[in-house]
């Protein structure tokens, strides 16, 4: 169990719950005045197409000391960002899927060690009785396919926190029964009934995301996935660091790497739109 205090929040966080389960909610980690200010810009955002860390209403979500501490313990000391951070607005797809570049070949490399790629998710409006939160499948970073193992709906509270490992499947938007708001469904049923038998959402619906991975041969797998995926080429491409940003992820042992700097001008950039398998 770690303890981690950022502007006075007291944060637990269970490393070998997150290692047996794949993933972990953390309550309270922010506090709903934070919460508030991060969906106000956000929302005020919307036309930002570069990743967080770019946007100076929202980097400091990035390097924030609570978010860092549970990465730490989780991948060691020294963190490697990469880009790989957003804020959705809106509802998305149901289904479960995974993040990883090798979803479901139990013989890719993704699979033959313990994975060391994780996202964090702040959801910025209530989920524990609305709709439009986060289904997860336990012990699911642990099989190479989305569709086996049991269907959990995170209930969200404003100011928790989410942090999963790439291989574990989940869903967003998940759905809770209107009269029966204790009660939801796997995502995959859910398209099965009209609009009208789920609770609401709260308000629009919002949600940051950043990834943090460890530097070694998953991550260097995971970046040659990216670098075939369209979304993450343009994120890259729009993503420009304010000269100080390096040194400050530095202080607090998070390398920083700009990969459009990196792979601009290479062949075979964002060949795909959706998932497609990278050879091993």
């Amino acid at each position: 169990m770690v303890k981690t205090t950022e502007n006075n929040h007291a944060i637990d966080f269970s490393v070998e719950s997150f290692r047996e389960n794949g993933y972990a909610l953390i309550r309270g980690a922010f506090d709903s005045h934070e919460v508030e200010e991060l969906r106000k810009n956000a929302f005020t955002s919307a036309d930002h197409k570069g990743d967080l860390l770019s946007n100076p209403l929202l980097r400091d979500f990035v390097l924030d000391e609570r978010v860092l501490a549970i990465a730490r313990k989780i991948l060691g000391h020294t963190l490697v960002y990469f880009g790989d951070s957003n804020f959705l607005l809106g509802e998305k797809s149901h289904g479960y899927h995974k993040d990883n570049a090798d979803r479901e070949d139990p013989k890719a490399p993704d699979w033959q060690s313990d994975y060391t790629i994780i996202r964090f998710g702040l959801y910025l409006q209530d989920h524990s009785r609305h709709s439009g939160g986060l289904n997860v499948r336990p012990r699911s970073h642990n099989i190479p396919n989305a569709q086996e193992g049991k269907n959990i709906y995170l209930r969200t509270r404003v100011g928790d926190l989410v942090v999963w490992n790439l291989r574990t499947s989940h869903s967003g938007s998940g759905r809770l029964l209107r009269l029966f708001p204790s009660v939801y469904l796997d995502p995959s049923h859910g398209d099965r009934l009209p609009g009208f038998f789920f609770a609401p959402l709260q308000r629009d619906r919002g949600a940051l995301f950043c990834t943090y991975g460890a530097d070694d041969n998953h991550l260097r797998r995971y970046l040659a996935y990216l670098q075939t995926r369209k979304y993450m080429v343009e994120r890259w491409k729009h993503s420009e660091y304010t000269t100080d940003l390096p040194e400050a992820a530095r202080a607090k042992n998070v390398i920083v790497r700009h990969l459009w700097s990196e792979i601009e001008g290479k062949v075979g950039l964002g060949i795909n739109e959706g998932y497609v398998a990278i050879s091993y």
